[in-house]
């Protein structure tokens, strides 16, 4: 291939990459604006959605978003709090998501840590429990069935997360300082969009 032949296969090779990156962008500013659109309802402080990492053309095509959900500890004592009698207290860091609720026991009440992990099963991702506190002394998460109604069936089985191909479903799970990390995929469409706020803003467990 001469010099000359060689120039114009980059200038061509160079507009295609710039079309395609300029056709990527485009489409991202509009699914960032759907994004943006689809969560301005939320009513949880401490709670972010943003554009995931894969490239916004390839979503569309497959009709499906890639969405980063960053949850921190008041947002998801806030989600939490529904599934309890009492206020409970969320303790995120890269260890474990703990969970610190006071169960009522033979007519008073004792104070419970239970520390949650991320674990993918065949049937999505689940918090399960991985240890528990009670009173100050360290007890098998097993022991938790024991104690009958007292003890919340989400702190028991784990909280699942959604995995609903046809609408929301989470992708992977990790935990960070103060922040619950998700990865999922919901839907490309503005009406798919617009239900990712009924399950942040809904109960979680």
């Amino acid at each position: 291939m001469n010099k000359r032949a060689w120039a114009w296969g980059a200038i061509g090779a160079a507009i295609v990459l710039g079309a395609a990156v300029g056709s990527d962008l485009i489409v991202r500013a509009n699914i960032d604006a759907r994004i943006d659109t689809a969560t301005s309802g939320l009513a949880i402080d401490g709670l972010s959605v943003s554009a995931g990492p894969t490239p916004a053309i390839w979503q569309v095509l497959t009709g499906r978003v890639d969405l980063h959900v960053a949850i921190d500890s008041s947002a998801m004592a806030t989600m939490a709090a529904c599934r309890f009698d009492s206020p409970v207290d969320v303790q995120i860091d890269a260890s474990a998501l703990s969970v610190a609720v006071k169960m009522p026991y033979r007519g008073r009440t004792i104070p419970a840590t239970i520390g949650f992990l991320p674990s993918s099963t065949p049937e999505g991702w689940r918090l399960v429990p991985s240890s528990v506190t009670v009173a100050g002394f360290e007890v098998p998460p097993a022991m938790l069935s024991q104690a009958g109604d007292a003890v919340p069936a989400a702190l028991i089985d784990g909280i699942e997360l959604p995995s609903d191909p046809d609408a929301i479903a989470v992708t992977s799970v990790s935990l960070a300082q103060d922040e619950l990390v998700l990865s999922l995929t919901a839907p490309a469409s503005a009406s798919g969009a617009r239900g990712l706020a009924g399950p942040l803003n809904g109960c979680m467990g």
